[in-house]
């Protein structure tokens, strides 16, 4: 059984949050209004302290990367849905003695402001649902990575595919199967796959987040340095290209803000590849990894300025559960990456085992190309997280300064390798810059001395031996739990 992922219980806590901040705001204002006989006023107070108390509370226990969405999402949503009642509630009491039996009406308010709560909380996960490990993923849509005899064979058994795509890069094809009701997803396993091709794969189609405490701590102007020099990826760590050539990095995370000043050396290939089309694109994240990879200018040291950075955009906002990307959309933009023939991927996002993942990447490993994962900011107690935990995959870790382990840092034997992670200076969508931490900003200290590596070396398993065997031993000796192998070195 793997643990509660962090996304979904901090979601469930912020729900809960704002009901009983908005059920408190209610019944206090509407008895102080009874107490001072109903004031012709009290719905303006009403209204005040609901809104007061619901964005102090967001604003206090959730990070920026969803505060603003989740309050404009399910705060208005939930003031918008419930303000009839309130309005309707107050007329009676205004109409009637101040010896109302207020328990009984401040019952009805609260019977009706839940039951409306609950209506929007339904609404905004209408699409979405927790599979038998709390892991979210879209509701009754199985995805099978498969060939076309397969999938016929599928359709001839009475799946209904609703979507279905050509990998030219990974050699199958991604579809999309109607969830049979009533029919668990191993029975299918079990009944369906032994008359299918070895090499498909069925699985829920879950969603993924990115690896990052991304607070954009000390937002500064532009032309303005963000933080201490030290902190700049190209101080931290001096990757040199000793070849005439560019290196090819794929990225896949979200949208990146390519007009930003940082960018203009460095010449990137953006793709989307997002689930939701009408949801909100976002460019946070995204900005911030490929920043730190080729990002350059007075105010500003990247790792390597001059690179081809090819980026697929997988992640979309979601109201409740904040930034999310579905498998599908992580298939299909390593499918792109595949066909462009980069020799590395990085992926600072995270989620649960996935079948259909796990297969995708198998394929893209047995073309020659590395791919690194962020290990996930879920606690040292958390089960592993993937893709970074799949076999094949070079799993980062993040460490401060001082050479210590991120505290929020995932451990396991999995772990690869240490790159710098903590207080991280990147830039900021809109020409500004900051600083963040978490494994998303320390795996592309990773992907790009590989990517620089393979200029010179086309096998990527003596790539990747070649910096496994320089890296800092950091922790017991040996390769261990925390730090893997230790902390990457960049060649002299």
């Amino acid at each position: 059984m793997f643990s509660l992922p962090y996304a979904s219980a901090w979601a469930q806590g912020v729900e809960e949050e704002i009901e009983e901040d908005v059920e408190d705001a209610i019944e206090e204002d509407v008895e102080d209004a009874i107490e001072e006989e109903v004031e012709d006023s009290i719905e303006d107070e009403v209204e005040d302290a609901i809104e007061q108390d619901v964005e102090d509370s967001v604003e206090e226990d959730v990070e920026d990367e969803v505060e603003n969405d989740l309050e404009e999402d399910v705060e208005d949503e939930a003031e918008d849905e419930t303000q009839d009642t309130i309005d309707e509630h107050l007329e009676k009491l205004e109409d009637e003695d101040t010896d109302t039996d207020t328990d009984e009406e401040q019952d009805d308010i609260d019977e009706e402001l839940e039951a409306n709560i609950q209506q929007v909380e339904d609404s905004i996960m209408e699409n979405y649902e927790q599979d038998q490990n709390g892991f979210y993923r879209i509701r009754d849509r199985l995805i099978i990575f498969t060939d076309k005899q397969s999938l016929e064979l599928l359709q001839n058994s009475g799946y209904v595919i609703d979507k279905q795509t050509p990998l030219k890069g990974l050699g199958n094809i991604l579809a999309e199967v109607i969830e049979p009701e009533g029919v668990d997803l191993s029975v299918i396993r079990n009944t369906q796959i032994q008359v299918l091709s070895a090499e498909t794969e069925i699985d829920y189609n879950h969603l993924y987040r990115p690896n990052s405490v991304f607070k954009r701590r000390n937002i500064v102007k532009p032309n303005v340095p963000s933080g201490p020099v030290s902190s700049h990826p190209g101080i931290l760590m001096k990757i040199r290209n000793t070849s005439k050539l560019s290196p090819k990095i794929g990225l896949i995370d979200s949208a990146i803000d390519a007009s930003h000043s940082v960018f203009n050396t460095c010449n990137i290939h953006a793709k989307n590849f997002i689930y939701e089309p009408s949801a909100k694109v976002l460019v946070d994240h995204g900005t911030a990894v490929a920043s730190i990879m080729c990002g350059a200018g007075k105010e500003y040291q990247g790792l390597l300025p001059k690179m081809e950075l090819f980026a697929g955009s997988v992640f979309y906002n979601h109201a409740a559960l904040g930034q999310q990307a579905a498998v599908t959309s992580l298939v299909l933009a390593l499918d792109w990456l595949v066909q462009i023939k980069v020799p590395v991927i990085n992926m600072s996002l995270s989620g649960p085992p996935n079948r259909v993942l796990q297969a995708a990447i198998q394929k893209v490993t047995e073309k020659d190309i590395l791919v690194v994962a962020a290990a996930g900011n879920a606690g040292p107690a958390s089960a592993p997280l993937y893709p970074a935990a799949y076999r094949g995959v070079v799993a980062v870790t993040a460490v401060n300064d001082q050479l210590n382990a991120y505290y929020l840092a995932n451990r396991g034997n999995h772990i690869d390798l240490s790159a710098p992670g903590v207080d991280i200076s990147h830039a900021v969508p809109g020409g500004l810059f900051g600083q963040s931490s978490g494994t998303s900003f320390a795996s592309p200290f990773v992907s790009v001395l590989l990517a620089t590596l393979s200029l010179q070396e086309q096998n990527p398993k003596a790539i990747l031996k070649s910096v496994l065997e320089r890296a800092q031993d950091l922790g017991v000796p040996g390769p261990d739990p925390i730090y893997g192998h230790g902390l990457i070195q960049a060649l002299p």
